[in-house]
C-alpha cells in the first residue's frame, strides 16, 4: 500500500501530505502520484469505496477536512447547493442580493436548471 489513512489525514511513506492553493482560492490537500496530481479527498474516498466519483463534496464546506464521514459523492448541482454564501453578500442570506438599478432586494436561485 502506498498510502495510509488515519482520522482524516493521509500519509505517504510515513509523512503527512501537504496542501496546495488553487486559483479559485479554495484550499485542498493534494499529492503527486505517478506524475499526476490527486486531491487527498479523492484518494481517501477511493481507499474506502473503491472508486473516485466525478464530484466529491466536503459536507462541512472545509476543503481541508478529509475525514471520510465528511465526504460524499454527489452531482455538481448538489455540490453547489451545499456552497457557502459569498463573502461579498450584504444580505446575510444565500441567493439574496441588492439590485442597485431597481433599488430592491432580489432573491435569485436555480433549481433543476430553472431560474
Amino acid at each position: 500500500k502506498t498510502f495510509k489513512y488515519k482520522d482524516g489525514n493521509l500519509f505517504r511513506k510515513g509523512k503527512q501530505v501537504g496542501w496546495v492553493k488553487k486559483p479559485n482560492n479554495k484550499q485542498y490537500l493534494a499529492i503527486m502520484y505517478k506524475y499526476k496530481e490527486y486531491y487527498v479527498h479523492q484518494i481517501v474516498y477511493l481507499m474506502h469505496y473503491g472508486y473516485i466519483p466525478k464530484v466529491i463534496d466536503h459536507i462541512d464546506g472545509n476543503g481541508l477536512n478529509n475525514n471520510i464521514a465528511n465526504l460524499r459523492a454527489c452531482t455538481q448541482a448538489q455540490n453547489c447547493q451545499n456552497s457557502k454564501k459569498r463573502k461579498d453578500n450584504s444580505s446575510g442570506v444565500k441567493g439574496v442580493y441588492w439590485n442597485t438599478t431597481r433599488q430592491k432586494w432580489i432573491a435569485d436561485f436555480i433549481f433543476n436548471g430553472q431560474r
